[in-house]
């Protein structure tokens, strides 16, 4: 569980973070393979889990927080995921968000327009789990 929102006072929507991370990537404004981020979102699955999609910019910002507060990296270790990626080659690593149209970091708070030559994008993907407490 990567991010957590209350809806009522008996009620929660949970955001999942997917185990797997995905390095060299392509936006959606790439013209040779434009749909290489919904495709893997659209075939993944977790746990028997489906639906996962490529997160918001909402949803990313939620992320960043959520690894600089030091609780993510330690929930998708201990979950034996792959390690957030923060840099390569000494560039800070851009995740795809907004449909891989826009790009984020765990490092630096700031969405960016993906570009459309970029080969280099990572993906994590997200799902919204709906709970409710008795």
């Amino acid at each position: 569980v990567a991010i957590t929102d209350s809806t009522s006072h008996n009620t929660a929507t949970l955001t999942l973070l997917s185990l797997s991370d995905w390095s060299d990537m392509t936006s959606s404004t790439n013209a040779t393979t434009p749909d290489m981020a919904s495709k893997a979102a659209s075939d993944y699955q977790e746990f028997g889990l489906g639906n996962w999609s490529i997160p918001s910019d909402v949803e990313a910002r939620a992320l960043f927080n959520a690894y600089n507060n030091c609780q993510l990296a330690k929930a998708v270790s201990d979950a034996g995921g792959d390690e957030i990626v923060l840099t390569e080659k000494s560039d800070n690593v851009r995740y795809l968000c907004q449909e891989a149209t826009k790009t984020y970091s765990f490092k630096i708070n700031s969405i960016l327009s993906a570009g459309a030559t970029a080969k280099n994008y990572h993906l994590r993907l997200v799902r919204k789990v709906k709970v409710q407490v008795k």
